[in-house]
C-alpha cells in the first residue's frame, strides 16, 4: 500500500514537473526565472537581514537573533535530509532533461533555495507586515523557478516551503 502511493506520489510529482519544466525555452521567460533564482542566493539574505533590523522597530535586534536561529535551524535540517534521502536531481533521473542553471549540490530533496525564501518572507513579513504579499510572492516565485529551471521536482519545493515556514517559526519561537 505504502510503495502504491509512493510510486502514484511520484508519477504526479513528475508530471506537475514537466508541465513547469516544459515551460521554458523562451528567451525573456528563461532569463526572469534565472534572475529570480539568482534573486534567492546567499547575497539576498546580507540586504533581507539588513531590512529586518532596520524595519524590526524596537525588536530589530531580536528579529535578526531569530533570522539567526531560524537559518541556522534551517540549514542544518536541510543538509540532513539531503543526506537522508539522496534524491536524484531531475536532470540526473531523466536524460532528456537538461537543467538551465547548475545546481548548488548533488541531490534534489529538500530545495534550499525554496526553504531559504520562506524564512526570509516569513520573518519579513513579520518585521514589515506592509510586505507581507510581496515577500511570499517573491519566496513563492523562487521556488517556481527551480522547478521551471528543471533542478528541482515540486515535491522538493513544497518540501522546502514547509522546512522555510517551519525555520522561520522556530526562530521566532525562540526570540519572541
Amino acid at each position: 500500500m505504502i510503495r502504491i502511493l509512493a510510486e502514484n506520489i511520484a508519477h504526479i510529482d513528475l508530471a506537475l514537473f514537466q508541465l513547469i519544466f516544459s515551460r521554458n525555452g523562451k528567451y525573456f521567460r528563461d532569463r526572469f526565472f534565472r534572475l529570480v533564482t539568482r534573486s534567492g542566493d546567499a547575497r539576498a539574505y546580507f540586504i533581507i537581514g539588513t531590512a529586518i533590523l532596520l524595519l524590526g522597530g524596537r525588536y530589530g535586534e531580536n528579529m535578526v537573533l531569530a533570522s539567526v536561529a531560524a537559518f541556522g535551524f534551517e540549514l542544518l535540517v536541510y543538509k540532513g535530509l539531503k543526506l537522508i534521502f539522496r534524491r536524484s536531481r531531475p536532470f540526473d533521473s531523466h536524460r532528456e532533461i537538461t537543467s538551465l542553471v547548475a545546481a548548488p549540490d548533488r541531490y534534489s530533496f529538500p530545495s534550499g533555495h525554496t526553504a531559504a525564501a520562506f524564512v526570509s518572507a516569513s520573518l519579513l513579513a513579520v518585521s514589515a507586515p506592509a510586505l507581507y504579499l510581496p515577500a511570499f510572492g517573491w519566496a513563492t516565485l523562487i521556488g517556481i523557478s527551480r522547478i521551471y529551471l528543471g533542478v528541482h521536482y515540486p515535491s522538493d519545493v513544497l518540501a522546502g516551503l514547509a522546512l522555510g515556514l517551519l525555520s522561520a517559526h522556530v526562530g521566532l519561537v525562540l526570540f519572541f
